[in-house]
């Protein structure tokens, strides 16, 4: 079965075939480096964006729908592509500055972080209407989804990291970094030391 890499490129979003993963643009080189002694890539198709800024961590994928999000940071926008038409079908608007896309599956949700008034905003997955907000402050970023424990992960403000239940969309506590003037971390020991836990901010 014939799967689909995605690639971005400028305003253009390239899908490529190899063998039967999915991926997205941040994992290509390490798979193509994997499969440098298997069957080449092969350009499958194109599909033209709006004009917006791209960078290639600034996507998310719904794997059930074959729906793929990505954050046009210059647009304000995040538009959905239909992966199986290969074609554009939805374009979320209003945001600010989104710098962070993640689909939560247990909630069947989109996480938007935005940057430009640290929100995250929260929508359905199947109709994209809005559910939900949680406001961080300053600067909400890079999204990471955590399916074990089922918590969301944000990257916002000077080094903090808010930690979302996806069942309530609140934050349930921070995790915070202890940074240096030169933004090296002041431990060098495993992660978790370098981490400490508080309650959401007020």
């Amino acid at each position: 079965m014939r799967s689909l890499i995605v690639v971005a490129n400028g305003a253009l979003i390239s899908l490529l075939v190899l063998g039967a993963t999915v991926a997205l643009a941040e994992d290509f080189q390490r798979i193509a480096s994997a499969e440098s002694n298997g069957p080449s890539l092969a350009l499958e198709a194109k599909v033209p964006l709006g004009g917006g800024r791209i960078l290639n961590n600034q996507m998310a994928i719904d794997p059930r729908r074959q729906r793929l999000f990505i954050a046009e940071l210059g647009n304000n926008t995040v538009r959905v592509l239909d992966l199986k038409e290969r074609k554009p079908i939805h374009v979320i608007e209003d945001l600010r500055e989104p710098q962070g896309v993640a689909y939560v599956p247990s909630s069947d949700t989109l996480y938007v972080a935005n940057a430009g008034d640290g929100s995250v905003r929260i929508f359905r997955a199947d109709n994209f209407e809005p559910v939900g907000r949680v406001d961080l402050g300053a600067d909400a970023d890079n999204i990471r989804v955590d399916v074990a424990s089922n918590r969301v992960f944000v990257g916002y403000g000077n080094g903090g990291l808010a930690v979302i239940d996806p069942v309530t969309a609140t934050p349930p506590g921070e995790l915070l970094i202890a940074w240096t003037s030169d933004n090296s971390t002041t431990s060098g020991g495993p992660l978790a030391d370098m981490l400490r836990t508080r309650p959401p901010s007020k």
